[in-house]
């Protein structure tokens, strides 16, 4: 709902944020002037008892929303020596890093009357935001500040003025709108962040290559929405949440416990077992989760009612959203090496058994698999950056044509926008590139656990079931067959195959070898009270009175 109020929505056929694309800002104005201001102060909205500032009437605006520049410094390129002599002294503004940021006033004060301060440069200090990753280049944390305010004519005339007075201009290379809203029906804080991203090269250098024609830009628009829930422990659900994370803190405790008993026991030793060391990964990360969520409740607890209280600045929640969002973070991180340990116990099971031992049998296999498939990957990998890198935004860059030829593998691609940038190249890199992949690498990929897993099925000295080495309490999820369940029984409590011979003998009355159920019962019975001797010349006198 928030994506169509502020990113996809247009008014009167006018281009909304997602559409914009020019590098002189004009189109940037026009959709925050149009949809995005019809959204914050409810233009279009003519009922008399409609608040303004909410959005669809159910999301209310904390405080007010605001815009941040992040500018170059002029003539922060080098021109080659030809154009200077030249004399081409139009100046150039670089490719955006934070070295090369813009710390200085622009702009004439004596136009500006309503946007004094959005000309001069502001320090993370005052800004309180964070280093944010755009789709170009990575951005400081500080920047030039223009606040909205609460009225819509007031604002309009900001909006128009930064506009007249060329605040986007060649030194521009990135613009956030940041918006805090919240929601009471589902109790979520919601951080709306839309940026525009403008280029070094301008509208000439920059292709995008969409429905097989070459369009050209200058800005690229993205959206980030955060939501959060920062009211907690106000519903029943909350409070099974509440007991579930105190159950999760039992467990880390006792999970240090154990580890630190381990540890003295075994010394160094008990860094050599994998299980051990994935037991100690999961303990730490699970403290610090914990210290996360415990900084996270109390700086809510802290700074929230402070942040509710501001109306005519913009609230920064960044801090209490970063915490609660590296929280979930380390607790997915957890949840995942948890399911992992769940392969300790794969012996239990006579397939899960055979499973495990095909993928360590095969791991030296798959090594030299795997430096087979990454030679012929990489090589692909430069080869698509550089064949379709500066006309393909999918190509634009190493790592992101990584991510396109992984999807080329499940059949994601576009096969007529390469036919489109070179007629021989292109049908050739992407059928040389299937063949290889899916013809050559993936089957060998499958030949190689096919054969082990054959090798390992019909290997006869595998042992199915390895009790001894797993806790009585697994004893119950143990497939096997119920006229056996006297003797797994009896090796569970310790006695030896010998043992267990000489304790058949002695119940077995029908001498068939085995115990039947009134045998068991006798022999269950004096387990139980202790009777049960074993007579190493018990089969020596029953062989003599069988003679």
């Amino acid at each position: 709902m928030l994506t169509k109020a502020f990113v996809t929505s247009k008014i009167n056929d006018t281009n909304g944020f997602n559409d914009i694309s020019q590098d002189n800002g004009e189109d940037f104005w026009r959709a925050l002037q149009g949809p995005i201001f019809s959204r914050l102060y409810n233009v279009n909205i003519t009922a008399s008892n409609v608040s303004y500032g909410y959005i669809f009437n159910e999301n209310k605006i904390l405080g007010v929303p605001r815009l941040r520049q992040v500018r170059v410094k002029p003539n922060s390129c080098q021109f080659h020596k030809e154009f200077g002599k030249r004399n081409f002294t139009q100046g150039c503004y670089a490719e955006y890093t934070i070295n090369q940021e813009d710390q200085n006033s622009f702009g004439n004060n004596s136009l500006n009357i309503l946007t004094s301060n959005a000309w001069v440069y502001k320090s993370d200090e005052l800004t309180k935001t964070n280093l944010y990753t755009g789709m170009v280049s990575k951005y400081n944390d500080g920047g030039f500040i223009q606040l909205f305010t609460r009225n819509a004519a007031t604002t309009m005339n900001i909006l128009r003025e930064l506009e007249k007075n060329s605040w986007i201009n060649r030194g521009t290379r990135a613009i956030f709108f940041d918006v805090i809203v919240y929601n009471p029906n589902i109790n979520l804080f919601c951080h709306i962040r839309l940026l525009a991203e403008y280029l070094s090269s301008g509208m000439c250098l920059y292709y995008i290559i969409k429905f097989f024609h070459v369009y050209t830009g200058g800005a690229i628009p993205s959206a980030s929405i955060q939501a959060v829930k920062l009211i907690q422990y106000t519903s029943v659900i909350d409070y099974l949440t509440l007991i579930c994370e105190l159950i999760f803190i039992v467990i880390t405790l006792i999970q240090i416990i154990e580890c630190t008993i381990e540890i003295i026991n075994k010394h160094y030793y008990f860094f050599l077992n994998l299980w051990n060391l994935i037991n100690l990964i999961t303990i730490i990360l699970a403290l610090i989760c914990i210290v996360y969520e415990v900084l996270y409740y109390y700086s809510t607890k802290s700074y929230l009612k402070e942040l509710l209280q501001i109306e005519d600045d913009y609230p920064n929640f960044n801090d209490l959203f970063l915490l609660k969002i590296q929280s979930d973070y380390y607790l997915g991180l957890i949840l995942a090496i948890t399911w992992l340990k769940i392969f300790k116990y794969l012996n239990l099971n006579k397939t899960m058994l055979l499973l495990n031992k095909t993928i360590l049998s095969c791991l030296n296999d798959i090594y030299a698999f795997t430096c087979i498939f990454l030679i012929i990957f990489l090589a692909y990998t430069l080869f698509g950056w550089i064949l379709f890198g500066r006309y393909l935004n999918e190509w634009r860059s190493f790592s992101e044509s990584i991510f396109t030829l992984f999807r080329m593998i499940i059949g994601d691609f576009d096969f007529y926008a390469m036919l489109d940038i070179n007629e021989i190249l292109g049908p050739l890199f992407l059928f040389s590139y299937i063949y290889f992949v899916y013809f050559v690498l993936l089957n060998m990929f499958l030949a190689i656990i096919n054969e082990t897993y054959s090798r390992i099925e019909s290997d006869k000295t595998l042992q199915i079931l390895k009790i001894k080495n797993f806790p009585k309490i697994f004893y119950y999820l143990i497939p096997r067959k119920k006229s056996m369940d006297y003797k797994i029984n009896l090796k569970i409590q310790g006695y030896t195959d010998d043992d267990i011979k000489k304790i058949i003998n002695k119940y077995d009355k029908n001498n068939d070898g085995n115990l039947d159920e009134e045998e068991q019962k006798q022999m269950k019975h004096d387990l139980d009270i202790g009777q049960i001797k074993i007579d190493d010349n018990h089969d020596d006198n029953k062989s003599g009175k069988t003679k």
